[in-house]
């Protein structure tokens, strides 16, 4: 507020003013989970899947992702569903099939105020539902299922009844959003977890479903479904539920519907709260949130008790809507701009909201950076994926949402995020950087590279570029495409008579992002108008049948550019909005031209062990810089290219650790894992991620892109240069 004082624009304030700027900022710092939760259910179920249905995609995220999915991970298969629990007969059931195997997957289940309520997976499993699976009873509030005190129910038709565990959800929306480790750069591994997700109607219990128990009271199982594959293309939705809002006027409009149809929760008092007490055999198993108020509050919930994470205690809910009155939000009735304002109030309503949103994002970069002891990553591994109802947690609650949206409870993964490297200083891609992931020894004594368990758990390390237009969730770069090592020549297109590629369609396959998507050829060149071993990108197609796909190439592509910075400078490539050039004119009817479709690398981890190179230690070195190394290229994760304006050099790293783990290595005294340990000295349990060590000026570091001959040159004339790219 004392900024906002200072400001040319906002001088002189009033006490009323005040009030309504005091009220803006802490309503948008509040509600902006609740808001962004129905934006997305909006702009997901109007490009995906309907309400009370499954959207799982083929493809992974990349590059072309039109963010529909926040801060999208490049290490796994998305399935995502919204789900409206509110009257009679609105539970639903969901079967997760056998997983013997023990592929691990987090299917997360989160009330409207991004609060995770279920927790389904290999880690939270019993070992009946794991080698013959289980099907779940969804429940909100409406229904007899949440407000009874049992936590298992037993239904279906008389002679064929099943017990399953009932997720209960505080709200009448609910968002699921699973994710599948894979190796999403083999396409084999691909196909093999698609059918995991999707199953065969020819077999019976494949595949993730999703019913009504209306219909499972009748038939006594779920159905199967055909997956629902291919996003829609509306742009008139995207436009307006695709980034937050500009207007302060729509974000409360918006926000206001949200609380409308997701009531506040009612807190359990001590002397109702014995019908929800915590079962030993919960699904989410911990983590939860327990307390809302301190001892001796006419409030107090004692921290054995369940408490729905959202949930307000009268008190507070009274001092909310008196903060808030101001601005015409009110927690139960929603929102209605005051019709008395002046041009002046209207005026300042709507700069103090633009003020919140940069006061956010600000506040989101400062977080996504530790401290000197931590490496300068940022790990969240408490007070994250359910909040506690306090200020501080509201704070790191709309931080969550900013950052990504649906954050997992750290027991399923913790993702420690940093903008900066190992001396403090910003990442740019004007310098090269390198992470030194040391060989550590898991609790089965078996080796790995991050503090998870390496039959079960997964660890990832992803990429990503600041992006200011939408929630500051940022994209995956475009760079990634410029690593072909994991982009094998495994596809031919032949060239028919109307100058059409035809190839069979690729199995991860996004008909909404088509253009623009990347291919190179082979080395040797059968069709006129390609050059060999160049990238192209697909400025035409059109789909023939189920398995066949026409297109038409270009050899450039120019993204659109989002606006950066305060001086109306565009420089960060937009996710999936851009152009080809035209497309090329091609000869050679009848031939055909072997190519590869690029997988871009966005990201890599311990699905891509196999492939990534070890040094002389056992290390595993990732390359961070915007242009291949010499060597290692396994290892490279592209940073944004050159070419655009400075702030377009700028990006930040996440490191994904799923099902976390204790983990030593020699060096340590004792092991160490990622989760915060109670009691413990964090700076001897507290695992740490590498540093991202910066190595060189890119534009000086010339010596790596030299040939032998070039080496040779340059060191006879220097008198011999010693050099470790």
């Amino acid at each position: 507020s004392k900024r906002l004082i200072g400001s040319n624009a906002l001088n002189n304030l009033s006490s009323s003013e005040l009030d309504l700027v005091d009220a803006t900022i802490h309503a948008v710092v509040w509600g902006y989970p609740a808001q962004e939760t129905y934006r997305l259910r909006k702009l997901n179920t109007g490009l995906q899947a309907p309400i009370n249905k499954l959207f799982k995609p083929n493809y992974s995220a990349n590059w072309l992702n039109k963010n529909s999915t926040p801060a999208p991970d490049a290490s796994v298969l998305y399935v995502t569903g919204w789900l409206d629990l509110n009257g009679v007969n609105s539970e639903k059931d969901l079967w997760v099939p056998a997983n013997p195997d023990k592929k691990y997957f987090v299917w997360a289940i989160l009330d409207s105020y991004i609060n995770t309520v279920g927790s389904i997976g290999p880690r939270t499993q019993t070992t009946d539902a794991i080698n013959n699976g289980a099907y779940y009873l969804i429940a909100g509030p409406s229904s007899s299922y949440y407000t009874g005190q049992e936590w298992e129910a037993t239904v279906g038709p008389a002679g064929n009844q099943t017990t399953m565990p009932i997720i209960k959800v505080d709200t009448d929306f609910a968002w699921m959003t699973a994710r599948f480790g894979t190796d999403t750069l083999s396409a084999s591994t691909l196909e093999a977890t698609r059918n995991f997700i999707n199953g065969s109607q020819n077999e019976d219990g494949s595949g993730f479903q999703l019913g009504t128990l209306t219909d499972f009271n009748s038939s006594g199982e779920v159905a199967y479904a055909a997956p629902i594959k291919s996003t829609k293309e509306d742009e008139a939705t995207r436009e307006l539920y695709g980034r937050v809002p500009e207007l302060a006027r729509t974000f409360f409009e918006q926000l206001g519907q949200s609380v409308l149809d997701n009531p506040i929760p009612a807190l359990r008092t001590p002397a109702t709260q014995v019908n929800r007490p915590i079962p030993n055999t919960a699904i989410w198993l911990g983590d939860q949130n327990h307390v809302l108020q301190t001892a001796g509050s006419d409030d107090f919930i004692a921290e054995s008790d369940y408490q729905p994470p959202a949930a307000l205690t009268n008190t507070m809910q009274s001092d909310l809507n008196d903060r808030f009155a101001h601005i015409g939000f009110n927690l139960s009735t929603g929102y209605a701009m005051p019709t008395d304002w002046t041009d002046r109030e209207k005026f300042l309503f709507q700069e103090t909201y633009t003020f919140a949103q940069k006061l956010l994002q600000t506040a989101t970069e400062d977080d996504t950076s530790g401290r000197a002891d931590t490496n300068y990553w940022d790990i969240v591994n408490f007070d994250i994926g359910v909040y506690p109802n306090k200020w501080k947690n509201w704070i790191v609650r709309t931080g969550a949402a900013i950052e990504g949206g649906a954050a997992n409870i750290p027991n399923d993964a913790v993702y420690p995020t940093t903008h900066k490297d190992h001396q403090g200083n910003s990442l740019t891609s004007r310098y090269n950087y390198r992470i030194t992931l040391p060989a550590l020894t898991d609790s089965a004594g078996k080796t790995v590279y991050g503090p998870v368990a390496k039959d079960t758990g997964f660890w990832s390390y992803t990429i990503y570029q600041p992006n200011p237009g939408n929630a500051y969730q940022p994209f995956l770069i475009e760079n990634s495409i410029n690593n072909r090592f994991y982009s094998p020549i495994d596809h031919s297109a032949t060239l028919t008579a109307d100058g059409w590629l035809k190839t069979i369609k690729p199995k991860n396959w996004n008909n909404t992002t088509a253009i623009g998507t990347a291919l190179y050829t082979s080395s040797d060149i059968t069709i006129t108008g390609l050059k060999p071993s160049t990238t192209y990108y697909v400025s035409e197609a059109k789909e023939q049948g189920d398995s066949t796909l026409l297109i038409k190439v270009s050899d450039r592509y120019k993204p659109d550019l989002n606006w950066i910075g305060h001086n109306g400078t565009r420089g960060v490539p937009i996710g999936g909005k851009g152009n080809p050039g035209a497309s090329l004119q091609l000869s050679g009817r009848g031939n055909s031209q072997r190519f590869g479709w690029i997988n871009p690398v966005a990201q890599l981890g311990s699905a891509q062990l196999d492939r990534l190179e070890k040094n002389a230690n056992n290390d595993i070195v990732l390359e961070l810089r915007s242009h291949q190394p010499r060597r290692r290229v396994s290892n490279w994760l592209p940073t944004p290219n050159s070419g655009y304006a400075d702030a377009a050099h700028s990006f930040q790293v996440m490191g994904r650790y799923y099902w976390p783990a204790w983990v030593d290595h020699p060096s340590w005294s004792s092991s160490r894992s990622i989760l915060a340990q109670a009691g413990q000295n964090p700076s001897s349990s507290l695992y740490i991620p590498p540093a991202i060590e910066r190595t060189s000026l890119h534009r000086i570091a010339l010596w790596e892109y030299l040939d032998q001959a070039g080496q040779n040159v340059l060191a006879n004339q220097t008198g011999g240069i010693s050099v470790d790219p």
